[in-house]
């Protein structure tokens, strides 16, 4: 099966939506994601910031779940309260997207992964490696 969402454990304690997504190129490919979770009504007041290095794409478009020709239902959070809300953190395995850029070039894609993030108001892919995930206070803009 092509395009697999699956939930993908970057940081502890993630079990609801995300308000909003921010990013940031930081120098030589590298990538600061900043996962607003600060702006959900009753969520504790901190965002979380993935780095991502080697970065080669980055896709964001608002309020919308059509990505990557995904056909299958994207994982949900699990606690009651947020059920119907997709899980914010995912990695696609077998990408369609990562297939295009590894068949123009395969040295450049070499090693990387494509991670789907999603929230309530956006949605950002990146093909890159993973680096680190840190907690951060957060702005609370709700």
């Amino acid at each position: 099966m092509l395009d697999r969402a699956v939930r993908w454990k970057a940081a502890e304690d993630i079990d609801a939506p995300c308000a909003d997504i921010s990013f940031a190129y930081r120098g030589p490919n590298s990538l600061a994601v900043t996962m607003h979770f600060s702006r959900v009504v009753d969520r504790p007041n901190r965002d979380l910031v993935l780095w991502f290095k080697s970065a080669i794409a980055l896709r964001w478009t608002t309020e919308s779940l059509e990505v990557s020709g995904i056909t299958e239902p994207l994982p949900k959070c699990s606690s009651e309260r947020w059920s119907p809300w997709t899980y914010p953190l995912i990695r696609i395995q077998d990408s369609t997207w990562l297939r295009e850029h590894t068949s123009r070039n395969p040295m450049e894609a070499r090693g990387r992964e494509h991670y789907l993030l999603v929230s309530m108001n956006d949605v950002c892919e990146v093909l890159a490696l993973f680096a680190s995930a840190d907690w951060i206070d957060g702005d609370a803009e709700a």
